[in-house]
């Protein structure tokens, strides 16, 4: 380490981070040193410099799952696609063409396409799309054939010793959480360290943001995080990584990572309250009020209840909860408990499912279930709930939810439905609490009334732990 006040920073990384980072080095008076690649950087100036900032990216190095085998018995050209530049460089690479002509084929996750030579006279090459099933596809090859895989990119790390990436819980081959780090940057074992758009997902505003922070923290401006609060964003990593399934990003909610980045560097945002991320927000040298001005109109909109519906359908989507219920008056009290999942069904619904236990006084615990269709009308922002069939098709409507205003809760949002059954009413109250894009909780309270009925029934339901989303 440098033995002057002057401080010595090293970044890793010419591309988007690494420029980003550049960029606020220098706004808080710090010339950073700036490597293209790791490999540039020996042992000896390594220990040289006060902070290092790991600014390559998470999509740095070509990936190729360990789950595709046998890539060592092809026959034919083996390629990643972040070799591929265009058709002619296939035609370049295909010799010997036989009367059986030569496949490109694609793998891509799940989907595989085969690209066959097509006459002169056809302007486009004819493309098959093959889903590659669990017992895999049997396809015959030739050393005329290429082999392009597109399956993704991975972080490259394996500049750091063994020992830091033990400390950062490295794993080679995951491809969604690879390392664990407070807010994708920090690591409590190793405060000289940080890292840059370590994020899969969007990333512009939060690269923005994370070297923000960072150039603070380095510059002395701001403190460091707590190590009590970096291990609960560690724990919280550890769980994201242990999520099975897997969602498609580790932390899908971007609007809620922008905010929280946003409260550490404590910027000068804007006065308005409107949970939204765009970037006259966060402008160093504070908001663009006039833009803000054209979307608070928006939002207005929305304080009303509008766009609601659709918010929420779009929350519930795939997600999974447990829930509690209490029953109060005619004709028994009771608890249940249990838990609940909406599925997408090919009508673009949400078939609701629950199974649990129902207490009753004096009473062996019941096994209960339930299920209802939510279904979203997208041209009138209506989301409607019913009875399901036999087929779990949609049945009859049991009623249409309708939301109130922003300002008639402090928790969430209010919403009301109504349902005559025969001689029974079903009057429904609804809150829906909402962390970013993602619901954090949501409560369903039904008042029954009826010659044989008089009771309350309330459930709260809170996101499953090892699939909550972040």
């Amino acid at each position: 380490m440098s033995s002057h006040n002057r401080k010595c920073v090293a970044i890793i990384g010419e591309g988007v981070s690494g420029i980003v980072t550049t960029v606020n080095m220098f706004r808080v008076g710090i010339q950073p040193t700036i490597f293209e690649k790791a490999s540039n950087i020996d042992k000896t100036s390594y220990e040289q410099y006060d902070f290092v900032i790991v600014a390559s990216g998470f999509f740095d190095c070509p990936y190729v799952p360990k789950e595709i085998e046998n890539l060592s018995s092809f026959p034919g050209t083996l390629m990643h696609s972040s070799a591929y530049r265009s058709p002619e460089q296939q035609s370049s690479c295909l010799t010997d063409v036989n009367d059986e002509d030569p496949a490109v084929v694609a793998i891509s996750d799940m989907y595989a396409e085969w690209n066959r030579a097509v006459p002169p006279f056809n302007e486009r090459p004819d493309w098959i799309f093959l889903l590659i099933l669990n017992n895999g596809v049997s396809i015959k090859t030739t050393v005329d054939d290429i082999l392009i895989l597109c399956t993704g990119y991975r972080p490259c790390l394996e500049f750091f010793s063994k020992d830091i990436l033990k400390q950062l819980s490295y794993l080679h081959d995951d491809v969604f959480c690879p390392i664990i780090l407070h807010r994708n940057i920090f690591r409590t074992n190793l405060p000289n360290l940080a890292f840059i758009g370590m994020y899969r997902g969007p990333f512009w505003a939060i690269i923005e943001l994370q070297s923000r922070w960072v150039a603070s923290v380095f510059a002395g401006l701001l403190p460091a995080p707590l190590v009590v609060i970096q291990n609960a964003g560690l724990d919280m990593e550890r769980r994201i990584r242990e999520q099975q399934p897997r969602p498609q990003f580790p932390h899908n909610d971007y609007v809620g990572s922008i905010n929280d980045l946003v409260k550490e560097t404590t910027m000068n945002t804007s006065s308005d309250k409107n949970d939204i991320a765009i970037p006259a927000k966060y402008r160093t040298d504070g908001p663009d009020e006039k833009i803000l001005d054209e979307v608070n109109a928006t939002c207005q909109q929305a304080d009303q209840g509008h766009f609601i519906a659709g918010a929420v359908f779009r929350a519930l989507h795939q997600s999974q909860w447990t829930f509690e219920r209490t029953l109060k008056g005619k004709p028994s009290d009771g608890f249940a408990s249990g838990q609940a999942q909406f599925y997408f069904s090919k009508q673009k619904e949400l078939l609701y499912k629950e199974q649990g236990n129902l207490n009753l006084p004096s009473q062996i615990p019941l096994d209960v279930t339930q299920k209802y269709i939510y279904a979203y009308d997208t041209d009138n922002d209506l989301l409607s709930v019913y009875f399901v069939d036999n087929n779990n098709e949609r049945g009859s409507l049991f009623h249409t939810i309708s939301f109130q205003s922003k300002h008639s809760s402090d928790d969430g949002w209010i919403a009301n439905g109504q349902h005559l059954c025969s001689q029974d009413h079903y009057s429904a109250s609804y809150l829906f609490v909402f962390n970013g894009i993602n619901l954090s909780r949501f409560e369903i309270e039904y008042i029954v009334e009826g010659p044989a009925k008089d009771y309350t029934s309330k459930t709260i339901f809170q996101p499953l732990k090892n699939n909550a989303n972040f």
